[in-house]
């Protein structure tokens, strides 16, 4: 796994496959989240078919252990290099959350949800962006251009700069398109992003292990056969996000398949190889 450094963010980015040029605001995409409230924020696009004439991805939200309990955060509408968001289930009205074809000089005003989940009360805050230059960009490995924007917020004129990529959106992670009035997602790290089956960004900075050896001693690989300590609960991850299951101390997990598992632990979070 090769890793490059982006010195606006000062952050280490851990790539683990090559992507052509594809926008990534599509079905099946989910981006993982620790906050301070939880390490276990998930959230995915899933197609939700029509509202109001338009095709809309469905914008869902989750923080249990295993990501069965999903609540809808937004109901989302690509429209070119344009992306939307429904301002309600009930009414046919469309706030602007991204615009891709932004060129040097312009701007637009965009739109995030001040509380979640969706609800037809919901408050949205506004700022006017600015695009000040454009480049390329290889964190991602993708063609998609950097969009370099100053941010003005609409409530309290606080500027800042903020990048989207093309076809990606913010660096902070898609549904973190702007800053805000109140900034209330400050305290959100992106963790990864999994797209079509395949990790594109991994923040971890996790390695993977030998079969016969994992990183947590409290954690054991026999095959396929997963086993933690007693008093330990461990949480198991395919590579696209999905979660294959829990096991506690004791007992053990068998896992479906050879192929890199995430296996979280409190306190610790390890990557395993299954031959």
């Amino acid at each position: 796994m090769r890793k490059k450094f982006l010195l606006m963010f000062s952050m280490a980015l851990c790539l683990s496959s090559v992507v052509q040029a594809q926008n990534i605001i599509a079905d099946g995409t989910v981006w993982t989240y620790s906050t301070d409230r939880s390490d276990d924020w998930q959230f995915s696009l899933e197609s939700v078919g029509e509202k109001f004439g338009k095709e809309c991805l469905g914008f869902f939200g989750s923080y249990d252990a295993e990501h069965n309990r999903k609540e809808l955060y937004d109901i989302i509408h690509v429209d070119g290099d344009k992306v939307f968001l429904l301002k309600s289930e009930n009414v046919d009205e469309w706030l602007l959350m991204y615009d891709f074809g932004l060129q040097v000089g312009e701007k637009c005003t965009v739109y995030k949800p001040m509380n979640t989940p969706m609800a037809d009360n919901r408050q949205y805050d506004s700022s006017e962006v600015e695009c000040v230059s454009i480049g390329s960009q290889d964190v991602f490995d993708v063609d998609g251009k950097v969009l370099n924007l100053v941010e003005v917020n609409v409530g309290s004129q606080t500027r800042r700069d903020i990048t989207w990529i093309a076809g990606f959106g913010s660096m902070q992670g898609f549904y973190l398109n702007i800053a805000g009035t109140y900034d209330i997602y400050s305290d959100w790290q992106l963790k990864s992003i999994f797209y079509d089956g395949k990790m594109l960004y991994d923040n971890t900075e996790l390695k993977v292990e030998s079969p016969d050896s994992v990183a947590d001693s409290s954690v054991t690989l026999d095959g396929r056969r997963l086993t933690v300590a007693n008093g330990l609960t461990a949480t198991v991850y395919a590579t696209d996000g999905r979660c294959v299951g829990t096991v506690s101390g004791g007992n053990d997990l068998t896992l479906p398949a050879a192929g890199v598992y995430v296996v979280k632990t409190p306190g610790s979070v390890a990557k395993v190889l299954v031959r």
